[in-house]
């Protein structure tokens, strides 16, 4: 059994980065995506197989990651310019 941590986890799902991954994490939880391991606070650590399995299921999960980061950057962009 293999674990990875919220970077690896986050390229596999098509995030930049480990912070968008994590951002979206507890919404991705709510649709399917696995839990972290239980027994391991910090650094946060998930089964590769169950990522990989998610991964799998959802067929199209880059393109969901893609849209939300797109989105995001978009309401970020909003705000920037009223401050």
């Amino acid at each position: 059994m293999t674990f990875i941590d919220a970077q690896m986890v986050a390229k596999l799902c098509g995030f930049h980065d480990a912070k968008r991954f994590l951002a979206r994490r507890a919404y991705m939880e709510q649709n399917g995506f696995p839990a972290p391991v239980h027994w391991l606070k910090r650094p946060l650590k998930w089964r590769r197989d169950q990522v990989m399995g998610w991964i799998e299921m959802q067929g199209v999960a880059q393109i969901h990651a893609s849209v939300i980061e797109q989105a995001d950057n978009v309401i970020m962009m909003k705000h920037a310019g009223r401050s």
